[in-house]
């Protein structure tokens, strides 16, 4: 087995950087490729509350709030998640990625001013039918105890072949879906993508413009899995700032668009929530909120 290789910073990498790494950077993507044993470093980090604030703002959360966000300290650890993937021993192309699922558990609320110290590593890569499936851990702590950690599950696709078949009526083999007792509508503007991105750091192209999605794959630029997930928190999170945080997204959400949010509280207090396609005929994110 491998020494573990460690990456210590003090400060954040310059993520536009990074994404001109990104572009110029070759892979060799074998069949099963095997992860390197990466950890990244990144101590005694404090939120700015400016960026707070707009984050906030973009994803719904309560602008006046002392706290972080639930879903806040992703953005602390999104340039060690960058730096693990263009690191030259990581195996994937990092462009074109796709972020399948994610966990976040916080054990206590965070304080916009304290002082955090980030680790984050790699994880349990798969062969799928879909491609190949790994995971992102990230943990967080305070003088020494860890209150915040997280599990993002990326996949990168295979290229899918060219084949010619009958059409098929999707919505005729849907189940039908659940009946939950609450429901919001949420507006999708097209420039969502670029929005979350200034704030969040993540670029990819996907997420940007309708023509550079096409050259992943995707018909039209799609929104964050991580800006679905802080609003699905926003607003079941109201009066709680610890919790374990489930979503699978299912399908893309073009942009521009609009969708509901549809939840309700179970027997055992959990909630359980899906995104839906206004039709209700398509989840695209699916999860459950168990608070502490």
């Amino acid at each position: 087995m491998s020494s573990a290789i460690r990456l210590d910073y003090r400060e954040p990498p310059q993520q536009w950087l990074q994404y001109l790494r990104a572009l110029r950077r070759k892979t060799n993507t074998q069949p099963q490729p095997e992860l390197p044993p990466l950890n990244a470093f990144l101590v005694n980090q404090q939120a700015r509350r400016r960026d707070v604030i707009r984050y906030a703002r973009i994803c719904g959360f309560d602008q006046h709030s002392p706290y972080l966000p639930i879903s806040y300290p992703h953005l602390m650890a999104f340039s060690l998640h960058m730096e693990l993937m263009l690191h030259h021993q990581f195996p994937l192309n990092v462009m074109g990625l796709v972020h399948i699922r994610n966990r976040i558990q916080q054990h206590r609320p965070i304080r916009i001013e304290e002082p955090l110290d980030v680790h984050c590593y790699l994880s349990d890569c798969v062969e799928t039918p879909r491609g190949i499936e790994f995971s992102i851990q990230t943990d967080i702590s305070r003088a020494g105890d860890i209150i915040w950690q997280e599990s993002s599950v990326m996949l990168a696709r295979k290229a899918k072949p060219q084949t010619h078949t009958a059409t098929i009526d999707k919505t005729a083999l849907t189940p039908a879906l659940p009946s939950y007792r609450h429901t919001e509508r949420w507006t999708l503007g097209r420039d969502l993508g670029r929005r979350y991105a200034s704030i969040s750091g993540d670029s990819n192209p996907i997420h940007l413009f309708a023509f550079s999605a096409k050259l992943f794959g995707f018909k039209r630029h799609i929104a964050h899995g991580m800006w679905s997930m802080a609003r699905v928190a926003a607003a079941l999170c109201s009066h709680t700032n610890s919790g374990t945080l489930d979503i699978a997204f299912k399908q893309p959400i073009f942009l521009p668009n609009q969708v509901d949010l549809h939840y309700q509280i179970n027997e055992q207090q959990i909630t359980e929530f899906d995104i839906r396609a206004i039709d209700n005929q398509r989840v695209h994110a699916r999860g459950t909120l168990t608070p502490y």
